[in-house]
């Protein structure tokens, strides 16, 4: 008898223990959609979508498992979220005049008002920046080679780098008990921004302007196999434009690769294959670049078909 009740007593301690290991790593999230006739939203992340129903009075709330701190998406708005485990956040969501007004409570409220009010920030010192066409939407990219100012633009782009950190610097003194996850994740999105756009400098002006990897020596040190940064934006925007501008070295210096069908992706996948070793990342940049050709192939085989019907069909990418 007192061997069952040692092993009931057991059961009962592990089942506390999980219970409260379990309770650990749960997020709870609620919020009001206010001037909005929505009757559910997304949470989005990565590849993982949470659909979550809205009551008639705009109310929501859901709870989910997570083993660790991560990037969310909440649509409509793509308002950006960092929910660690043990958050407890209220939303509230205001829509006026087109557009919204987002506030939090709660556990986690400090780094998301700071996430979502950051956005604004990094807008203003763009501004400040006399490139921001050529940073932003590479308009008129070459126009900065022809007046040799390269240069120039590299060092403006290092002052801007320099300037997106401070808020970031400043809001972590301010917190000292902001998780250091959520600061590494920050810088990291910022200096892959920055690299980006040296990518894309190197794309456009390959044959033109030699840039080295000395140059992100400056800004910080880049990682291509880390799939923790999956998550951000910035990092997938960086390795495509990276594994695009080492594709056309590949083409350039093989010239049996210029005599086959979709080079530029062979030497993507050649790049990818022989030096990103993270599996989730290569898997990833393949996985898009098959997309992308599927899509195009796709695109040819109906504009084929169609002819001039007049018909016009959009694939959603």
């Amino acid at each position: 008898m007192k061997k069952y009740i040692v092993v009931i007593v057991l059961f009962l301690v592990a089942s506390c223990i999980y219970n409260q290991k379990d309770q650990s790593n749960r997020i709870y999230l609620s919020g009001s959609l206010i001037n909005q006739n929505l009757n559910r939203i997304e949470i989005v992340s990565g590849h993982d979508t949470l659909s979550v129903p809205v009551d008639s009075n705009g109310k929501f709330d859901l709870a989910f498992t997570a083993g660790k701190a991560q990037y969310h998406t909440l649509f409509p708005g793509k308002i950006q979220l960092f929910l660690s485990p043990g958050d407890s956040l209220h939303i509230n969501i205001n829509q006026e005049n087109n557009e919204a007004t987002v506030s939090f409570s709660g556990r986690g409220e400090k780094i998301n008002h700071f996430l979502n009010k950051n956005e604004d920030t990094k807008e203003a010192i763009l501004e400040e920046n006399r490139y921001q066409n050529q940073i932003i939407n590479s308009v008129n990219i070459w126009e900065i080679i022809e007046k040799s100012e390269a240069d120039e633009f590299i060092s403006q782009l290092h002052i801007t780098g320099k300037k997106l950190l401070e808020p970031l610097n400043r809001f972590n003194e301010e917190n000292l008990d902001i998780q250091p996850q959520f600061m590494d994740y920050e810088t990291k999105r910022i200096n892959y921004f920055i690299a980006e756009i040296f990518e894309r400098l190197r794309y456009f002006t390959r044959h033109r302007y030699a840039l080295t990897d000395e140059f992100y020596n400056k800004i910080g040190e880049y990682d291509l196999n880390d799939e923790s940064l999956l998550q951000l934006e910035e990092y997938i925007t960086f390795l495509d434009n990276y594994t695009l501008s080492k594709g056309i070295e590949i083409v350039e210096k093989n010239p049996a690769f210029k005599r086959i069908d979709n080079a530029l992706t062979r030497g993507r996948f050649e790049f990818a294959k022989n030096h990103i070793k993270n599996t989730d990342v290569r898997n990833y940049l393949m996985y898009e670049m098959i997309r992308i050709q599927l899509i195009d192939m796709v695109q040819k085989i109906l504009k084929i078909l169609l002819g001039n019907s007049g018909i016009h069909v959009r694939i959603n990418t």
